[in-house]
């Protein structure tokens, strides 16, 4: 992630001249026709020396109106080793179906909006979360961004569904570019929020720590809808009151994430 940023940058920084320094207008205002994605992740859990001990993988695909978002398909399954398929996959039907409006989507950070999802049904939760942040910095941050300069978007505590609270410490956005994806003039967004800091309870477990996340977005020109996006996160702290364990253990996990929009 950190060399494909990297060249991104200095493709940038060799056709800049070329550029303009305020992002493009919209050419072609999305309408309401419907967007197909999937939103696929990586949780990949790994010892203090950086030894992998499993990979999770969590897959759900949903389409986007401009009212509205609805999940059609959600699996879980465990992989191989990190970058491989899951051996199996099942069906998680009690994400399947749910949908939320794009605006006034404060609800989907309460409990009641997860009623029918299992307690330890976290990844399932992470899926609406992570899609909410993508749509949320493409659709209310980018107005007013300017080429390589990096802005810096309201941040603090986000609370996740009465089991905590993740606290973002400073969130920056910067446009380092265009590229093109699906046949798509893209604005390229670079996003990261560090030392942010997360407080989890599942009775009896707690779960507190520390995150560091990063992505690139390819957002279209023309419609200003997310064409590709992608998320790297570490977490890492302890997990206390584990049933028959002795004491806290240490908790790291890296988080590897692709949004795609899917062709119809």
């Amino acid at each position: 992630m950190r060399f494909s940023i990297l060249m991104a940058l200095v493709a940038v920084t060799g056709c800049a001249h070329a550029m303009p320094s305020t992002l493009p207008a919209a050419t072609s205002p999305s309408s309401d026709a419907a967007l197909r994605y999937r939103l696929r992740t990586e949780y990949i859990t790994l010892d203090p020396q950086g030894t992998e001990l499993g990979t999770r993988v969590v897959t759900g695909e949903f389409t986007v109106t401009s009212r509205e978002v609805q999940w059609t398909r959600v699996t879980v399954g465990q992989a191989p080793a990190h970058g491989q398929p899951p051996a199996s996959e099942e069906h998680r039907p009690f994400a399947e179906g749910i949908r939320y409006p794009l605006t006034g989507v404060t609800n989907v950070l309460t409990a009641d909006f997860f009623r029918d999802y299992p307690a330890t049904a976290n990844d399932e939760k992470n899926l609406i979360w992570d899609e909410l942040m993508f749509d949320s910095f493409a659709r209310h941050h980018l107005d007013g961004l300017r080429l390589n300069e990096t802005s810096v978007i309201p941040s603090g505590d986000v609370a996740l569904a009465g089991s905590g609270t993740f606290t973002n410490r400073r969130i920056e956005l910067t446009w380092i570019g265009l590229g093109q994806r699906h046949a798509e003039r893209c604005l390229l967004v670079h996003y990261e929020a560090l030392l942010n800091h997360f407080g989890v309870r599942a009775t009896p477990v707690v779960v507190s720590g520390r995150s560091d996340y990063a992505g690139l977005l390819w957002i279209s020109q023309r419609t200003r809808r997310i064409e590709y996006g992608t998320l790297v996160e570490e977490v890492a702290g302890t997990v206390a009151n584990i049933p028959g364990s002795a004491g806290p253990q240490p908790l790291h996990v890296l988080r590897l994430v692709t949004l795609e929009r899917l062709e119809p």
